[in-house]
């Protein structure tokens, strides 16, 4: 059905195209792109939200474990990102080099994530074992269906208003995937397990496993590839397109510092707000609106991002944004008394995601561009992947970072209270610290028309 072509970098065969298709994007291919993302963010907030927290409180992994297991899985995880990249970039088949890995692979992706939530009793020998060998194998099935999903945007966005109005409409989706999953996850572990845990968080992730597998199937057969993956030496300049020349690409760079950092940040937020509710609030359940108000944030920002970031610009918009976030999560210990008050600030220190992650996206495509001009190879897959492998790491660090802390602090999860300072003072204090960084990076970034144009006066005439 399609084949991996492995030949010279400079001698690429051509993409058999079914169809033409027009330059612009249509209403289908946009909200089938969205969707596709909120399938995958279910499936990816599950892990992130609920993998921790079901490891440790229900199937009984010392935490220090957990941390462990996390932090090399995930590590593992990302480096398969890098290898699904440049199978994408390699792939010449009818239905273009990124599609094609949407229609299988999620199906088995689904089975796995069932599994990975299905851990049998045993000793903590047995059950570490058989989460090494569920998690693991999640991961790359994850790259290689996330991977290609990622490279899309520049394939199929031509102008700059369709790549902020792809960017937009995919935060969106995962934003909108997050609310979901965060809000609904505790409800349906508590009706279909009838009491027991353990088999309630079986069928969700069995469930949204499935939902994963039809968006991105969805996606498959609504979107088209528009830009050609054929690559060309530019002569004017010289340049070759070397297989490590985008390594050089400042855009990729910036992109990868600002992934890391964020989701850092998020992998320790997001994974200790079940223990938050738990220790602090002392209260569990208020985790079924806490995260979906972590998510509504994102979800709003997303929408005004396309307008934020026209009127602003990538720079400037997101060191605002960022710093904004940044003394918001520093106010969050002064509201401990005001529930509401609380929340409203916390929603608002989250209003940052949105308009980060939108931009990222961005980021990503002019990527794309500024490699384009120097070597006349758009590396789509390549560059996608690592961006996703520094999310990747970023959340394996930001989950062990909070688990080992935990762990240190003494956390139990028959008495979560004795380690509530810590479990609160992760919820802030590292996030305030990760969002003033990320804004202190972007005062670096310029966009591809900058830098083309610089290189362009640059060069001799």
């Amino acid at each position: 059905m399609f084949h991996v072509d492995r030949s010279a970098a400079i001698v690429a065969r051509p993409v058999i195209i079914a169809k033409p298709v027009r330059d612009g994007l249509g209403l289908a291919e946009k909200f089938a792109y969205a969707f596709g993302a909120t399938g995958a963010s279910m499936a990816w907030n599950l892990l992130t939200g609920f993998l921790v927290f079901y490891y440790s409180d229900v199937v009984g992994l010392p935490l220090a474990v957990v941390g462990t297991l996390m932090l090399a899985t995930r590590v593992l995880d990302a480096i398969f990102d890098p290898i699904a990249g440049v199978a994408v970039d390699h792939t010449r088949s009818r239905w273009g080099k990124a599609r094609p890995y949407l229609l299988f692979i999620p199906i088995a992706f689904a089975v796995l994530l069932g599994l990975t939530f299905a851990v049998p009793n045993g000793g903590v020998a047995s059950k570490t074992i058989y989460v090494c060998a569920t998690f693991t194998p999640l991961g790359l099935l994850y790259s290689f269906f996330y991977v290609p999903f990622g490279s899309l945007l520049p394939i199929m966005a031509r102008s700059q208003s369709d790549k902020v109005a792809l960017a937009s409409l995919r935060s969106i989706g995962i934003a909108a995937g997050a609310i979901v999953i965060y809000a609904a996850t505790l409800p349906l572990v508590k009706l279909f397990g009838r009491g027991n845990l353990a088999t309630g968080f079986t069928y969700v992730a069995s469930l949204a496993g499935v939902i994963c597998a039809l968006s991105l199937l969805i996606v498959f057969l609504f979107c088209r590839e528009r830009k050609s993956p054929v690559p060309h030496a530019r002569a004017e300049t010289g340049r070759s397109p070397g297989r490590l020349n985008w390594m050089r690409n400042p855009i990729w760079r910036m992109e990868m510092l600002l992934s890391f950092s964020m989701f850092v940040r998020l992998g320790i937020t997001v994974s200790d707000t079940a223990y938050y509710a738990k220790a602090v609030i002392r209260n569990v359940d208020v985790v079924s609106y806490m995260l979906p108000l972590s998510a509504v944030a994102p979800l709003v920002a997303g929408m005004a991002a396309p307008v934020y970031l026209t009127r602003l610009g990538v720079r400037w918009g997101n060191i605002f944004i960022l710093g904004f976030s940044s003394i918001c999560y520093l106010g969050l210990p002064f509201f401990h008394g005001w529930l509401g008050g609380y929340l409203v600030v916390f929603f608002l220190a989250n209003l940052s995601i949105g308009i980060n992650t939108a931009s990222l996206f961005v980021i990503f495509a002019d990527a794309c561009d500024l490699q384009e001009h120097r070597d006349g190879t758009r590396r789509e897959g390549v560059l996608g992947s690592t961006s996703s492998f520094a999310a990747k790491v970023g959340m394996a660090v930001g989950g062990s970072i909070l688990a080992f802390t935990l762990s240190l602090a003494g956390y139990r999860p028959q008495n979560p209270t004795a380690s509530a300072y810590m479990v609160d003072l992760m919820f802030w204090l590292v996030p305030a610290i990760l969002c003033a960084g990320q804004a202190l990076l972007m005062f670096n970034f310029k966009s591809a028309r900058e830098i083309i144009r610089m290189d362009t006066h640059l060069e001799p005439i």
